[in-house]
């Protein structure tokens, strides 16, 4: 009669393979069905161990977990009234918009209205989509895309700091892997 609890943990095993393998054939794909998690996005203060002071930080929250995505602490634009915590207030709710739209499998870096930018793409290779974060004429548009995209593939040990070429990348991104690995705070 030991047989039966054998069996019955034998398909859960063949269960959980066969959806973890299919929610790993579907990581290619640009359209993606995002977990049940209850992902949000929103602008915090986080305790930046390089700065040693709290700055403005996006955040994504998922199971009572929140995990920093950006840290805000360049003044460039603090003459035209955004200052760190006004972009991070202002960013943070476009990955939301981005993610609730299942546009944040692509991201690249662009330019929208003569502004260089960080922004989503409906596909590799295609035009930008979303707008996410405007950059600073200085700012090394492909750097700074690369490393976001290293942050929200997981492949970061921190978020990126958004802090003091007309090359494009793009680079898909697994917004579910993040959410599983990204270091928690």
């Amino acid at each position: 009669m030991k047989i039966k609890p054998l069996v019955a943990v034998s398909i859960a095993c063949l269960l959980t393979a066969s959806c973890s393998q299919q929610a790993f054939s579907n990581k290619s794909t640009a359209q993606k069905t995002y977990p049940s998690a209850n992902v949000r996005f929103t602008c915090l203060e986080g305790y930046d161990k390089e700065a040693d002071k709290r700055l403005p930080t996006t955040y994504a929250f998922t199971g009572g977990q929140k995990r920093a995505i950006i840290r805000w602490s360049t003044e460039y634009f603090s003459g035209s009234d955004w200052d760190p915590k006004s972009r991070c207030e202002e960013v943070s709710p476009r990955f939301q918009m981005a993610y609730d739209n299942k546009n944040l499998n692509f991201i690249t870096n662009g330019t929208m209205n003569n502004q260089p930018v960080i922004c989503t793409a409906l596909e590799d290779g295609g035009p930008c989509a979303d707008l996410l974060i405007t950059l600073r004429p200085t700012d090394n548009g492909l750097e700074l895309a690369t490393e976001l995209g290293q942050v929200l593939n997981g492949r970061s040990t921190g978020p990126m700091r958004h802090s003091s070429g007309n090359s494009q990348v793009y680079i898909q991104v697994d917004i579910d892997e993040f959410i599983r690995n990204a270091p928690v705070e």
